[in-house]
């Protein structure tokens, strides 16, 4: 197997990840509707100010204090690498595709089995996990009181996991199939 079909196949799962979480981080309806399906209609427009400062446009918004604002700037750091690593991601998965279109089959079992496995871990796990690889510094742990608790509950960030990894299960089906199609 050469690099290029092995890089590719490793890379597939990636690419659908990122594509579909910046995806929904990019439509304009994703985010204030699930705000709005969970009862949180009032975190609507600063989390629009929030996703602003995220791409540099804007500040965090001062509802949020210190020890809250501080762990959202490290969340617009985390944010602005993964869309750097993104595009890497897409350019490197990309040329493998190009050089072995079949890796598109072979990745897409892949992402079906990293589906599956974080379907079988508990949310929480994951979550906490997650945690603490990117916030090592523990600025992520809040009172239940706390603002950002308050506008963002554990529930949020459930059904945002969810949807990307629905969207992700369905981009990596699309690419399955129309590779299959195509060759």
């Amino acid at each position: 197997m050469n690099w290029a079909r092995t890089t590719g196949i490793i890379i597939f799962p990636l690419f659908c990840l990122f594509a579909s979480l910046f995806a929904l981080l990019a439509d304009p309806n994703f985010t204030p509707g699930l705000l709005h399906s969970i009862g949180k209609e009032q975190s609507v427009e600063p989390t629009k100010e929030l996703f602003l400062a995220f791409i540099g446009l804007g500040e965090i918004p001062s509802l949020f204090n210190a020890q809250e604002a501080s762990h959202m700037e490290d969340v617009a750091q985390l944010f602005r690498a993964g869309f750097v690593l993104f595009v890497v991601i897409t350019l490197i998965f990309l040329y493998c595709a190009r050089k072995n279109p079949g890796i598109v089959r072979n990745g897409f079992i892949i992402l079906a089995i990293m589906l599956i496995l974080l379907a079988i871990i508990p949310f929480q796990t994951v979550f906490t996990l997650f945690h603490l690889i990117f916030f090592p510094q523990g600025n992520w742990t809040f009172d239940s009181g706390s603002y950002i608790i308050q506008s963002y509950p554990f529930i949020f960030f459930f059904w945002y996991a969810l949807s990307i990894t629905a969207y992700a299960f369905f981009l990596g089906l699309i690419l399955f199939f129309e590779n299959i199609l195509s060759h």
